[in-house]
């Protein structure tokens, strides 16, 4: 009894046995399948955790980078706005002195005055004829002037802003390169100071020479526009605006370029000017270890630059639009004068003429304050337009 129970107790020993035998093939396929389900899940995981650390990185290094972007755009903004603020606080200042000096020294109006004033005392010794004459030219030259004046303040401000916003932006990525390069210890690639300085002289030429030219051109628009247009005519302060803004659209549809009134040819200095700049030169040559190809170099690029923008169309259309804000606000200026008249602010052209002449004094008085200027600097065209010379300049 013993003995039979011991096998019958054995009996399922050997049913699995057989059982596994018969399924063996199947049983390893189950076992690789689920090893491999294992080893892929594994896989799996460590991919899915590999991913996120890794996208976890980047967006670290992301952050980092955009930080690093926003800190650039930040010195970027802080630098543009400092040029803006010298351009109207340093050079402009300096310069407008020397455009009203000679501007009212190659439009000289006090003789015509006192000759005119002359005949009223003395009748018998001028003849009606050349009083008439005597008023023509005063018509013309008062007229010219202001227009003249007008045309210089908004060309100054757009051409030294052109040239502040270039050398500018050259400056900041010299820096930036040799900051990169030789870990901050020298500025030994930075735009010279001789450099500088011989590309900023260049303001100086409208005042003493562009200025001749650019009278002559506008004293043809006058003459065209006021041969016709009797002293005795009466005028308000929307037609007398009309009149300017006649003058102004002749003048400008007879430009072709505006560089020679602000550049001389061959970016070549006159003599006197030449002169000047050499002292200057040497001054700054005991500071400054530039070599002179360099030197030629940059101030080669940077003229270029400064004639590719005064020839752009960009530049056409902003000036436009700073010379009817300047003609906007001196037209308000005047009607404000002009409040309360008895003849409703409509007086003949001969009456006007004093106070036209005047206009280019208030154009270039000084710029603290210089209403018009005030007005051009905060315009929106002038700011985007400064901004684009800023950022396209390298």
């Amino acid at each position: 009894m013993a003995s039979a129970k011991g096998l019958l107790d054995l009996s399922w020993y050997y049913n699995a046995k057989g059982w596994l035998k018969k399924r063996r093939k199947a049983i390893l396929w189950a076992a690789a399948a689920t090893g491999a389900g294992v080893c892929v899940y594994c896989l799996a995981s460590w991919y899915t955790v590999r991913v996120r650390q890794q996208a976890q990185e980047a967006s670290r290094f992301a952050i980092l980078d955009k930080d690093a972007e926003d800190r650039v755009e930040l010195q970027l903004q802080c630098h543009f706005e400092s040029i803006q603020q010298i351009s109207d606080s340093t050079t402009l200042p300096s310069v407008l002195p020397q455009v009203k000096d000679r501007l009212f020294r190659l439009v000289e109006l006090s003789d015509l005055t006192d000759r005119l004033l002359a005949g009223k005392d003395n009748p018998q010794g001028m003849s009606h004829q050349d009083k008439v004459q005597l008023w023509q030219r005063i018509k013309i030259l008062s007229f010219t002037r202001a227009i003249s004046a007008m045309t210089a303040v908004a060309l100054l401000e757009l051409f030294i802003r052109v040239q502040m916003n270039i050398l500018g932006r050259h400056m900041y990525i010299h820096t930036a390169r040799v900051l990169s390069t030789a870990g901050g210890r020298g500025l030994e690639g930075d735009l010279s100071l001789s450099c500088q300085h011989r590309f900023l002289e260049f303001a100086e030429f409208l005042p003493h020479y562009g200025l001749h030219l650019l009278i002559e051109d506008i004293k043809v628009s006058v003459e065209k526009i006021m041969k016709s247009i009797s002293l005795k005519q009466p005028y308000d302060s929307y037609e007398l605006k009309d009149l300017l803004a006649q003058i102004l659209a002749d003048f400008i549809s007879q430009q072709v370029e505006w560089t020679k009134y602000v550049l001389p040819t061959y970016d070549i200095l006159p003599d006197g000017m030449a002169v000047a700049l050499t002292e200057a030169d040497d001054a700054y040559s005991l500071n400054d270890r530039s070599t002179t190809t360099d030197d030629q170099a940059d101030f080669g690029t940077l003229m270029a630059e400064t004639r590719a923008v005064l020839s752009s169309m960009e530049f056409d259309t902003v000036l436009e639009a700073v010379l009817d804000v300047i003609l906007n606000e001196a037209m308000s200026e005047y009607r404000a004068a002009c409040a309360g008249s008895s003849t409703g602010g409509r007086v003949p052209l001969a009456r006007l003429l004093p106070s036209v002449a005047n206009l280019a004094s208030s154009f270039l008085e000084h710029i603290d304050d210089n209403r018009f200027i005030i007005a051009v600097s905060t315009h929106p065209k002038v700011q985007s337009f400064c901004a684009m010379v800023y950022a396209s300049t390298a």
